[in-house]
């Protein structure tokens, strides 16, 4: 594998990276594995804008937070999306999508497939609310 130098990350950072991010997921999200999409997120980060001398760890630890809030924007938004196309109610639909962000925050299970998951609690919600109507 080619260096940093070109454009792709070693071997070395990349495992660096991982286990760092492996790290901060356990310890601020219990319950919720988002390790693969926090490092994805770092990965892609690295590629535009590389390290500027300091180490991976201060990188990771300045950069996390805002990986972090922006994973959990994007699914809000993708919740947000699904719920507008079937309800037509933005309301409605912001309701819901903040609703299945606390409840995935909340969650005491274990949860591997963030996405999957999101995707899941949006569709309950949305039978739960029209099953109240």
């Amino acid at each position: 594998m080619l260096t940093h130098d070109v454009g792709l990350i070693n071997p070395l950072h990349y495992d660096e990276i991982v286990n760092t991010v492996s790290r901060k997921n356990t310890t601020h999200l219990k319950n919720l594995d988002m390790t693969r999409e926090v490092t994805n997120r770092f990965l892609m980060k690295w590629l535009r804008n590389p390290l500027s001398g300091e180490s991976l760890e201060t990188y990771v630890n300045a950069h996390y937070p805002g990986i972090l809030e922006t994973l959990f924007n994007d699914l809000r938004k993708e919740c947000h999306q699904y719920c507008l196309l079937r309800t037509k109610d933005p309301d409605l639909s912001e309701d819901i999508s903040h609703g299945v962000m606390y409840q995935l925050l909340v969650s005491p299970n274990s949860v591997s497939d963030i996405g999957s998951w999101v995707k899941q609690a949006t569709h309950n919600l949305l039978c739960k609310h029209y099953k109240m109507k």
